[in-house]
């Protein structure tokens, strides 16, 4: 069985998968035989090997697909929850600074208002 792609593309190569030995060098040969203007891999744990390839021997080559540094993010579980996790603090604390800041200016122009938001914590 085959990729749908191959039915599409002008030539097709079936090479090694990422976690493979064989992989860098199969695909090394087939850059080499090819010099495409860009590549675009689509298997997960192979778009930090193919970004690593391309950005030691064919710098000039385009890779379309997520950075590098993205793609060894959340390729690891462990680190991607404490990112998104610090993500997610950062943006709490932004978020109630401003509704804080917001509320006091609203509060102060109507200095006869009442309101409460349990979720916030604030009761005026």
């Amino acid at each position: 069985m085959t990729s749908a792609g191959f039915s599409f593309a002008d030539r097709a190569y079936v090479i090694p998968f990422g976690a493979d030995p064989g992989f860098d060098d199969a695909l090394r040969v087939l850059l080499q035989r090819e010099r495409p203007d860009f590549i675009v891999p689509l298997v997960d744990e192979e778009i930090p090997k193919v970004h690593r390839l391309v950005a030691a021997e064919w710098p000039a080559l385009r890779v379309i697909a997520p950075t590098l540094a993205f793609s060894e993010l959340v390729l690891d579980k462990w680190t991607m929850a404490n990112a998104l996790t610090k993500q997610i603090r950062d943006f709490a604390f932004k978020r109630q600074d401003i509704f804080q800041k917001s509320f006091n200016t609203f509060v102060h122009r109507f200095p006869h208002f009442a309101a409460c938001w349990e979720r916030w914590g604030l009761c005026c």
